[in-house]
């Protein structure tokens, strides 16, 4: 499912100068960054399309202190709650520190002060009371473009690391992180065109996606990969300088969501052959019965070949009944083997269950249909 305009907010954080700190120099290069993802945001033709007014809060640079962006922050969330969006994206360009007397890991913004930067600074120990108190219910993406931004996924204590459970449809909820470098890693600025190289590269796979993925939309998992790419590709001539990112799911409870098809891949082609393609495969899994298979393939070719958001939601929802009833089907045989029901009773709910799925697989079509109609002079 792509991100929907309407259904996301973003929170920018950062900062370019630090006139309280010695420690924390200023550089334009943050100011550089955070314009090319805001730009990104906003842009209609290769980018998000988000309207600045409502669907962003902007905090880059911001002369408030770290309380009262906290508020700002919880004020957002939950103002953009109202609105059933279903994404939050929390990118953050800066500084990335220590605080360990009264903060932890923290991210460095305007009105950082040497003498006390726990308390003057975002800390993610803070972050993650506000995130825990008014965005438990949405898919969180952190982009953090900071030295050591692994580090945050430890500090943040309440968002405790949980074993792997990746469910074949979308999560409705989860948090993931897309760091400029490890926990042992500092970020790095390229001089010669004072940007950070995180965002650099993040921003070139944002706008250009990968020909080589063949599909409409991209998951945070190859965004990090075409990110690094970039940067090996930008910063060829001094390859010794060179930091990979990373990506980390540290709520998985409803499944990984850094592994969903969620950004745009603006390289993507959509071609006659492929679209017949993925249309004969569904009705071929239709016909042999796979209702399932069938509902799987319905998405992708949804998700490639409509930009319409109901669609894709039908699509969405049709995959999740379709596991329902097969998961109901598999249940029904335990039971008769087990001897928890009798034949009779087996029968009348495979013959329910059956009948439901025959509901799905018009709907399949229908959908297929009105696929084709919505994208009738792109295929």
């Amino acid at each position: 499912m792509s991100i929907e305009k309407g259904k996301v907010g973003v929170i920018l954080l950062g900062a370019q100068s630090f006139p309280n700190s010695v420690n924390y120099g200023s550089s334009e290069a943050f100011s550089n960054s955070y314009k090319k993802i805001k730009a990104f945001l906003t842009d209609d033709s290769k980018g998000l399309g988000l309207n600045p007014q409502t669907d962003i809060l902007d905090l880059f640079d911001s002369d408030s202190s770290a309380d009262a962006q906290d508020v700002s922050i919880s004020a957002f969330i939950r103002d953009r709650k109202q609105k059933k969006i279903e994404d939050l994206i929390i990118y953050y360009t800066g500084h990335g520190g220590y605080a360990p007397e009264n903060g932890g890991y923290l991210l460095t913004i305007k009105s950082t002060r040497d003498d006390n930067p726990g308390v003057s600074s975002l800390t993610f120990k803070t972050l993650s009371i506000t995130i825990s108190k008014y965005a438990t219910d949405l898919r969180i993406y952190f982009i953090l473009d900071c030295c050591f931004a692994g580090e945050a996924i430890y500090q943040s204590t309440s968002l405790e690391i949980i074993k792997k459970q990746v469910e074949n449809d979308f999560p409705s909820k989860g948090i993931a992180f897309l760091c400029a470098a490890s926990k042992e890693l500092p970020a790095i600025i390229v001089k010669e065109r004072n940007i950070t190289q995180f965002t650099e590269g993040l921003e070139k796979a944002l706008r250009e996606g990968s020909k080589i993925i063949n599909n409409g939309y991209l998951t945070l998992r190859e965004i990090e990969k075409i990110t690094f790419e970039n940067i090996k590709e930008l910063n060829k001539t001094n390859p010794s300088e060179i930091i990979r990112p990373e990506v980390h799911s540290p709520d998985q409870r409803e499944g990984d969501i850094a592994g969903i098809r969620h950004f745009p891949n603006y390289a993507f082609l959509r071609k006659i052959y492929d679209f017949k393609e993925q249309r004969k495969e569904i009705m071929v899994r239709l016909g042999n019965d796979n209702l399932w298979e069938a509902s799987q393939l319905l998405q992708t070719f949804t998700f490639n070949f409509s930009e319409d958001p109901g669609l894709q939601s039908r699509a969405v929802s049709i995959s999740r009944k379709s596991k329902i009833i097969e998961e109901k089907l598999r249940q029904v045989m335990v039971d008769f083997n087990e001897k928890n029901i009798d034949r009779d009773t087996r029968e009348k709910e495979q013959d329910k269950l059956r009948a439901d799925g025959n509901e799905l697989l018009e709907k399949i079509i229908e959908l297929v249909n009105d696929a084709i109609k919505s994208n009738s002079g792109n295929v």
